[in-house]
């Protein structure tokens, strides 16, 4: 049986849409092996996270169930140490469930000395001195604050920055709330060619280029943006640049711990957020390749992902156009199941305080080098 149909057996014998701490590189991995053997890709998964749905991070578009469920997809390793709906969680001790099982991380971040240790991470995230750390706090309080002061001052940082992660972190973040209009007017100061201008050889900004052509229905715009795509340099999403951020100012301790984990995962699920990877895969899909001109630079936009990526998601959609193009990516599949395998293997505690090291370590690593570097 293939990878992919083991994964989706596993999916559909479960019937869950979170994933333990544990597991949750091992998600990422699974519906990106689904989707690139049916060689289709409605929107590339890009975070799956623990505790967070996957239609939430990928914008409601499910996988669909298994085509046969049968008795050779692998039993997952032990993730946590469980007794009567209950987990046990470094630093907290013994807290209740989520319907899917994992911990409830809302009571988790809630514990009296978690919480006091969160409000310790955005301070410092805030007094670091750098402006990325300004950035990160404020989108972090985006998330929860409901009278918008922390985006519209993340806005207009933005104006004023010539770091490029600061722009597209506040041009994403608008675009994710689907905002711009009257409710945050000073997103309309945001744009995607001004990103690309502070990104240059980037070709992640004009994706939204792509998508805003594709829903004017502007073929101009259109072919614009995809070529510019094809001649990019590199497709940078840093997509745990900010919960590395958490990490590298945690205090000691098991409460600053569990807190720079909790404040990582939302983070991650943030940045999970309005990638539109779908736009560009439908503009190389096999009706639109009969031109010359389209195919060949369909070609040079699935090499750019390929292997200029740093994300998986992106990565995917690479392997998605390489398939409608014909070319062979078994070794692709080969990568692919190499690494489903390695992540079956690992086991563990998902929620005991050396886990949740190595995960703060681990986020740290792929905002470095990057996470394509999970598949090499």
């Amino acid at each position: 049986m293939s990878v992919a149909t083991r994964i989706d057996a596993w999916l559909a014998r479960n019937g869950v849409w979170f994933m333990p701490a544990a597991l949750g590189a091992f998600a990422v991995l699974m519906l990106a092996t689904v989707l690139l053997e049916r060689g289709r890709i409605d929107e590339a998964p890009a975070i799956v996270l623990p505790h967070r749905s996957v239609e939430a991070a990928r914008r409601g578009t499910p996988v669909p169930p298994a085509d046969t469920v049968g008795d050779e997809v692998p039993t997952l390793p032990s993730a946590m140490r469980s007794r009567d709906g209950q987990v046990e969680v470094c630093g907290v001790g013994w807290t209740g469930v989520d319907a899917t099982g994992a911990a409830a991380l809302d009571a988790v971040a809630g514990a009296p000395a978690v919480a006091v240790q969160r409000r310790e991470i955005v301070r410092q995230l805030g007094a670091s001195g750098d402006g990325f750390g300004r950035a990160s706090q404020l989108l972090l309080a985006s998330s929860s604050d409901a009278s918008g002061t922390p985006l519209r001052r993340l806005v207009e940082q933005a104006t004023t920055t010539s770091d490029p992660r600061v722009y597209a972190m506040a041009f994403r973040r608008c675009q994710a709330l689907m905002v711009g209009t009257d409710d945050a007017p000073t997103c309309h100061s945001l744009s995607a060619p001004q990103w690309s201008r502070l990104d240059d050889g980037n070709a992640l900004p004009w994706l939204y280029v792509l998508e805003e052509a594709l829903r004017r229905s502007d073929s101009a715009a259109r072919d614009d943006a995809l070529f510019r795509i094809a001649r990019a340099r590199r497709m940078d999403r840093r997509a745990y640049a900010i919960a590395a951020a958490v990490a590298d100012v945690a205090g000691r301790g098991d409460a600053a711990l569990v807190a720079a984990w909790t404040l990582g995962l939302d983070a991650i699920g943030i940045d999970a957020a309005a990638i539109p990877f779908s736009p560009l895969t439908d503009a190389c899909r096999d009706a639109t390749l009969a031109s010359g001109d389209r195919r060949e630079t369909c070609g040079d936009v699935a090499d750019l992902l390929l292997e200029r990526s740093d994300s998986l998601d992106a990565w995917v959609a690479g392997a998605a156009i390489a398939r409608s193009l014909g070319r062979d990516t078994r070794s692709i599949d080969e990568t692919t199941q190499r690494a489903a395998d390695a992540l079956v293997a690992t086991g563990g505690d998902a929620y005991d305080c050396r886990h949740l090291r190595r995960e703060l370590a681990r986020w740290q690593s792929d905002a470095a080098v990057g996470q394509r570097a999970a598949l090499r």
